[in-house]
């Protein structure tokens, strides 16, 4: 007998997941779980459509991202993080909070700032984390991180300040969103397009971008 019914199914994390279900001569309802849980990440089909979102913790550790004057000279401000402006001129669709850890450039943090940054996090109780950081040494305290357990940390930043129009801010964030909801737990730098291992990537200066180690 012919199935009555077409399927739409897409995959997450690996798992087969219906998002659709269409009865002949009826109109599209929608319904479904994901077949397992998978680091408590949860999302739900609901009758108004697509899928709930998890919900993402932004934290902001300083660098030139968040700098409100830059010359030449490298004279410079950190300033308030500019995140939530940034997100709010988006117009983004997400549940998101942030907060402030350091206001550094990165070449001035310490291991104690580093002890700071791993322990806020694996104490926070989300499990999808966007970290802004300075690039200079944004895979030193990637690295730092690697032992947390089922989070997914992704760090971005920016070459020029978020500020500036020429900036590389928004496109990185927007970038580090867009991973941070896709990948398996650990650990990722999101810079110029492309989403890194921390221990096999390199900011090269004389491009001014990152790139495989």
């Amino acid at each position: 007998m012919p199935n009555k019914f077409t399927r739409i199914i897409i995959t997450l994390n690996k798992y087969p997941f219906i998002i659709k279900e269409k009865k002949r001569g009826e109109g599209d309802r929608e319904r479904g779980s994901i077949v397992k849980l998978k680091h408590s990440v949860y999302r739900d089909i609901h009758n108004s459509g697509g899928y709930r979102a998890m919900k993402i913790k932004f934290f902001a550790v300083g660098g030139t991202i968040d700098k409100v004057y830059f010359d030449r000279k490298s004279t410079y401000q950190v300033g308030e993080p500019r995140l939530d402006e940034i997100l709010t001129q988006a117009n983004v669709n997400l549940e998101y909070e942030y907060e402030s850890i350091i206001q550094k450039d990165s070449l001035d943090l310490t291991d104690e700032d580093r002890e700071l940054i791993f322990d806020r996090i694996n104490r926070d109780r989300h499990h999808h984390i966007v970290m802004t950081h300075g690039t200079d040494t944004m895979i030193q305290t990637a690295r730092k991180l690697q032992t947390i357990q089922d989070k997914v940390i992704v760090l971005t930043g920016a070459m020029q300040p978020a500020k500036f129009k020429s900036s590389d801010a928004e496109f990185n964030i927007g970038c580090a969103v867009a991973a941070v909801q896709s990948l398996s737990p650990g650990v990722y730098i999101v810079m110029n397009g492309r989403i890194f291992n921390p221990n096999k990537v390199r900011k090269n200066l004389e491009l001014d971008w990152f790139e495989d180690a």
